[in-house]
């Protein structure tokens, strides 16, 4: 079993690295298009979509670390070494570019002899394309002179394709382009004179790019279905991958950007209230910026979690929600509305002559006694409400069976004729006024000393108590004994709700016309008006059978009924409705012609329709009339030539 576990722990590899692939994210080393490509970095500056960033591997280089030294590490040779120096030609291809105290890490030949080398070995076939010798910074005679070939075969002399040469006044890194295929490297120096005709030299760079990529730096990708490119132009010899076009398969497919041109220029969040936004194929670039929520060049990505809105410019926590709330990205919309004195979507907006949640109430709709301040979060009334009304911001009705300034009086404390189930709220007014006793509108308040009764109308002066100096009760004036000779009642001045002899008829039978209309105790009399149909002082006697109405003064006769024996002394209504012509309760009053129930549309369509028949007749009879005196005329004048002739006949004979 232990022998299996290293075929399963690559399987399990193999299988993370798949599904990870798939899902577009790679596993370091791999990155790029279908993670592809490999990264020469450290781990950590290895992204799954760009490569590295920094901190290439030994023998890479570049932006991307795509560019490969292949002569780091390969064996070298040299024609001689510098005596006491160190006897080692792979100085120049150890990766090191530190020269050292007196260049004692870069290579040194024999000064003196007429031609010196040195060379590197590939270990295999390369297409080369460029190269670069970092030449000692010091002794910069040792740099002229120095040639540079590329070749298939190992090559002491000055043969191969010569790739470039150098100069006293050459740089210290000089760069060479060879552009051939070949695996050895050679340096040759050529000096038969008698001075310094030794090399050195500290590191010698040949670069190649790694599969996928091209261009000087090795920083460009290709993208070719069928293999990699050329590194040096980028050309692919067949077709692209998918989403890739161009001859080097590098540029995007219309609609598409991005490193790996996989993303729709569709999906992008641009402002494009001016114009339709281009799409750049490497970043996406919205021109005009992006819409409200979105942010990044091709506005893709949401603004982050404490932020909303155009540019991503607004802060989630400034917002005055109600309760806690998610923060939308794009309106940053507060759940549950807003908290007091502000509105709008995120609850940023101050109220304006509103207050409260949401702003949803009105200042104007305030009860407020006095002052025009409305705090936008309270509505609060600096002065207190008006009468009947109550709470901070005097919106509310008083409640709890209360009324009047601040809501302090009891609707149960009036004594209303009726009882107390109707109150205003704003001055507790009794519809139907107060019990004997008490007076104001909202009849709390007690008959004043020397008055009593309903309203307090009653004088106690004016009773007629045999004792005078009896007292007197607020509510129904009684004397408490005795009346004087004539008068009756619990406080002397009449019949206590009756009148007429032995006090027999009742006030509450009278139909006078105001409520407190007063009630004589010998009379009765209303001291006034009646109700319609009713007449006489006491407004008991109903209207005569000819009239009816206030103060009987309409007559029947006047009315246009149907039927006329019934004419009730109140309204005067016609029970059998109105005659042709009238309408109305009592039939007074004249139907206009368009709602008169005759047919006057249809009698004049007839007339007419007659008048029209009549012509027609007159017209056939003097038709037929001409027609036989036409025939009468034709007859005589065919009969006059027969006369004649037998007239002649009878002359003739």
């Amino acid at each position: 079993m232990s022998k299996c576990w290293p075929f399963l722990i690559v399987a399990a590899s193999w299988f993370c690295f798949q599904t990870d692939s798939v899902a577009g994210i790679c596993i370091p080393p791999m990155y790029g298009l279908d993670c592809n490509y490999t990264c020469h970095c450290y781990t950590s500056n290895c992204d799954g979509v760009t490569g590295c960033s920094d901190g290439c591997d030994k023998g890479w280089h570049g932006s991307n670390c795509n560019k490969e030294n292949i002569a780091f590490k390969k064996h070298t040779s040299q024609s001689s070494y510098y005596s006491g120096w160190w006897k080692n030609s792979s100085l120049a291809v150890d990766g090191s570019l530190v020269q050292g105290s007196r260049a004692k890490y870069c290579m040194f030949t024999e000064p003196g002899h007429p031609y010196t080398w040195w060379q590197v070995d590939l270990d295999k076939e390369y297409y080369i394309h460029k190269l670069a010798v970092h030449f000692r910074k010091r002794q910069k005679n040792r740099r002229n002179g120095v040639k540079v070939y590329s070749s298939l075969y190992e090559n002491l002399k000055t043969t191969g394709q010569l790739c470039g040469s150098s100069t006293q006044s050459s740089p210290d890194v000089t760069s060479m382009t060879c552009n051939n295929t070949a695996r050895y490297i050679t340096l040759y120096k050529d000096d038969n004179s008698r001075g310094d005709t030794a090399m050195n030299f500290c590191e010698v760079q040949v670069f190649v790019c790694a599969p996928g990529t091209f261009g000087d730096n090795c920083s460009l990708f290709c993208h070719c279905r069928n293999g990699p490119c050329d590194y040096v132009t980028g050309e692919c010899t067949g077709e692209c991958q998918q989403n890739w076009t161009g001859i080097t398969c590098s540029e995007c497919a219309s609609n598409l950007y991005g490193p790996l041109c996989d993303k729709p220029c569709s999906s992008r969040h641009c402002n494009e209230s001016r114009d339709i936004s281009s799409c750049d194929k490497q970043t996406g670039r919205c021109d005009d910026g992006c819409t409200a929520g979105w942010k990044e060049l091709d506005c893709t990505k949401k603004c982050s979690q404490d932020m909303y809105g155009l540019k991503c410019g607004k802060y989630c926590s400034l917002r005055q929600c109600l309760g806690r709330s998610s923060c939308d990205h794009v309106t940053g919309k507060c759940d549950h509305g807003c908290d007091r004195g502000y509105w709008s979507d995120d609850c940023r907006m101050r109220c304006q002559d509103t207050y409260g949640f949401n702003c949803n109430m009105s200042c104007d709709a305030r009860h407020c006694h006095g002052g025009t301040t409305c705090p936008m979060m309270t509505g609060r009334c600096a002065y207190g409400c008006q009468p009947g009304w109550e709470l901070a911001d005097c919106t509310t009705p008083c409640q709890g069976g209360t009324f009047g300034s601040r809501c302090r009086s009891k609707c149960s404390e009036r004594l209303c004729k009726g009882g107390n189930s109707s109150c205003d709220a704003q001055n507790g007014t009794c519809q139907h006024g107060c019990q004997s006793g008490w007076k104001s509108s909202s009849c709390n308040i007690a008959c004043d000393r020397g008055f009593y009764g309903a309203g307090c109308k009653f004088s106690c002066s004016e009773r007629h108590c045999i004792v005078s100096t009896t007292s007197c009760n607020k509510v129904n004036g009684s004397c408490d004994g005795l009346c004087q000779d004539g008068w009756m009642g619990v406080d002397c001045a009449g019949c206590d709700g009756k009148y007429g002899l032995d006090c027999s008829l009742s006030c509450d039978d009278r139909h006078c016309k105001h409520n407190n209309a007063p009630c004589d105790h010998l009379t009765g009399s209303c001291d006034g008006e009646c109700l319609p149909g009713w007449q006489g002082a006491t407004c008991s006697d109903n209207c005569s059978n000819t009239t009816y109405g206030d103060n009987c003064a309409m007559l029947c006769s006047d009315r246009h009924c149907s039927n006329t024996a019934s004419c009730h002394h109140e309204t005067g209504q016609c029970v059998g409705g109105c005659v042709s012509g009238w309408k109305g309760t009592t039939c007074s009053k004249v139907e206009s012609a368009a709602s008169s129930d005759f047919p006057v549309g249809s009698a004049v369509g007839g007339i007419v329709a007659a008048l029209i028949i009549i012509a027609v007749v007159i017209v056939i009879i003097v038709f037929v009339r001409r027609r036989k005196l036409n025939t009468k005329d034709q007859t005589e004048r065919r009969s006059v030539p027969e006369k004649t002739e037998n007239i002649l006949v009878v002359r003739a004979f």
